[in-house]
C-alpha cells in the first residue's frame, strides 16, 4: 500500500529496486508449480494450484513476512553502521542453510539475476545512509573466485573487499583480484594461509573447522599468501581504505590468548603500510 511515498521519497530508481525485490521475495517463497505475475503499477498475482482460501492466506502471509525481513535487516544493520561512524557496509552473500555444502557453489542465470537484484537493493540502502558497499568473495559464499567476481563488478557499482585467505581457501589469485578490481576496492580482509590445508579443504573435503584448528590460517608473513605483494600492489592502485586482520582461530580452551599471534601480524604488517 502507498507505494507512491517510495517514489516521491527516494525517487523511481529505489522504487523499482523495491519491486524487484518484492518479485524476487514472491518467487523464493511460492512452490515451482505456482504462477507468479504483475498485474501492473505495485500490483502482484499469484495464481496457486490446488488451493483453497486458508492455504492461500499462508502464501500471503509467507511473502508477507519474507518482504518486510529483506526490508528492514540490511536497513538496520546500516543505520546502526553509520551512527557509529563507520563508512563501509561488508557484505558477504551466504547460500541458504538447506544449499550443498560449501565450495563449487554455481548459480543459474535466474538465481545470478535474484543475487544482483538483491546487491543493488542492498546498494541502495547503503547509498541512504551515506555508506559504501563491499561485496566480500570469501570461501562457502555464492561469490568466490575470479569469474563470480567479474560477473559481480559487470552486473552491480558495487564495491569489493579483498579478503586474501577467503580468496586463497577458493582457488582465486589475490593478485589477479586486485587487478579485475582496480578501482573497486573498498575494503581490505589480511590472513595469511597454509595452501596444503587450503587445497585439502577445498579439493579433497576437508572439514573447514577441523583445518582451522590444525592452523589453517596464520600470523600474516609466516603462511603462503604473499601479504607483502597484496600489499604493494594496493598501494599501486592508491587504496587509501582500511585494513583488517582477520586470522580464524579455533581456541583448544578459555583460558588461550591468541593476542600473541595478533601481535606478530601486526609487527609484519606495520612497516609495510608505512
Amino acid at each position: 500500500d502507498h507505494f507512491k511515498t517510495i517514489n516521491d521519497r527516494f525517487g523511481h530508481p529505489i522504487g523499482d529496486r523495491v519491486l524487484q525485490v518484492l518479485a524476487d521475495t514472491i518467487r523464493t517463497n511460492v512452490r515451482s508449480t505456482d504462477l507468479v505475475g504483475r498485474l501492473g503499477g505495485e500490483e502482484f498475482a499469484v495464481l496457486i494450484a490446488d488451493a483453497y482460501n486458508d492455504n492461500a492466506f499462508i502464501v500471503a502471509n509467507r511473502v508477507r513476512r519474507a518482504f518486510a525481513e529483506a526490508a528492514t535487516v540490511i536497513d538496520g544493520h546500516a543505520n546502526w553502521l553509520a551512527a557509529l561512524g563507520a563508512e563501509t557496509l561488508v557484505l558477504a552473500a551466504v547460500p541458504p542453510r538447506d544449499s550443498a555444502a560449501a565450495h563449487g557453489i554455481v548459480l543459474s542465470n535466474t538465481g545470478w539475476a535474484h543475487l544482483l537484484h538483491a546487491i543493488g537493493s542492498v546498494e541502495h540502502v547503503c547509498s541512504k545512509h551515506r555508506l559504501r558497499l563491499a561485496v566480500q568473495p570469501r570461501y562457502g559464499s555464492m561469490i568466490q573466485g575470479p569469474a563470480d567476481i567479474e560477473r559481480l563488478l559487470v552486473g552491480t557499482e558495487a564495491g569489493l573487499c579483498l579478503d586474501v585467505g577467503h580468496l586463497l581457501l577458493a582457488g582465486a589469485d589475490p593478485l589477479e583480484v586486485l587487478e579485475l578490481a582496480s578501482g573497486r576496492i573498498q575494503h581490505v580482509h589480511l590472513c595469511d594461509i597454509d595452501s596444503r590445508l587450503a587445497t585439502r579443504v577445498r579439493e579433497y573435503n576437508f572439514d573447514f573447522a577441523e583445518a582451522v584448528s590444525e592452523d589453517l590460517f596464520k600470523p600474516l608473513g609466516t603462511g603462503d599468501a604473499n601479504v607483502e605483494s597484496v600489499i604493494e600492489g594496493l598501494k599501486r592502485t592508491k587504496y587509501r581504505g582500511w585494513y583488517t586482520i582477520d586470522q580464524p582461530t579455533r581456541l583448544a580452551s578459555a583460558s588461550d590468548q591468541p593476542i600473541a599471534a595478533i601481535k606478530r601480524s601486526l609487527e609484519y604488517l606495520v612497516p609495510l603500510l608505512s
